[in-house]
């Protein structure tokens, strides 16, 4: 961050680290900028003229993103209250317009009804939809992820988060096309 930063921005506990200026940094938690690169954005990552969600959206890094990639619009709700007035779950085209690319980052797990707002998502995207999210790869493989279904004895909460997004999905209606990209170390 630039010594001449404004106070009030260091002072703010950031979740995520946001570049909103050249050379202007935010000091978060969390540094998304590389995955953002990697991301399998629509069109090559050229969102000119697109209308975005951003769900889960924290202190907004991934709606500043879809911004600088040019989005005509990018409308931001979070999962915390305190955030707004609208819910995931309460989404409709008819009042909120639809929405030719929703993001959806880290927030499966903290969905109270993960059906109900893929559901919603459903409703009001015109286009792709983003997930992006941490998948363990060692409960995958002792669950039966790889084989499409658990192992004995284990209880559909206890399924592998990537298990448990492709039947919420296909419960929701959804069609899924699945880029799994494993991360390890």
């Amino acid at each position: 961050m630039r010594s001449d930063a404004p106070a009030a921005v260091r002072a703010l506990q950031w979740w995520h680290t946001i570049e909103d200026a050249p050379g202007l940094v935010t000091p978060g938690a969390w540094e998304l900028r590389p995955a953002a690169r990697r991301m399998p954005w629509p069109a090559g990552g050229d969102l000119r003229g697109l209308r975005c969600l951003d769900v889960g959206t924290m202190d907004g890094f991934w709606a500043f993103e879809m911004e600088r990639r040019g989005a005509a619009e990018v409308v931001a709700l979070d999962l915390l209250p305190s955030f707004h007035d609208l819910d995931v779950h309460d989404l409709d085209s008819a009042t909120h317009g639809r929405f030719d690319l929703v993001f959806m980052g880290y927030v499966a797990e903290l969905l109270h009804d993960p059906i109900g707002a893929f559901r919603a998502i459903r409703r009001v995207c015109r286009g792709t939809v983003i997930i992006v999210d941490q998948v363990s790869l060692p409960l995958s493989l002792t669950s039966g992820f790889l084989r499409d279904r658990p192992g004995p004895g284990v209880r559909p909460a206890d399924f592998p988060l990537a298990m448990r997004l492709r039947h919420g999905l296909g419960l929701a209606g959804v069609s899924l096309a699945l880029r799994a990209r494993p991360r390890l170390g």
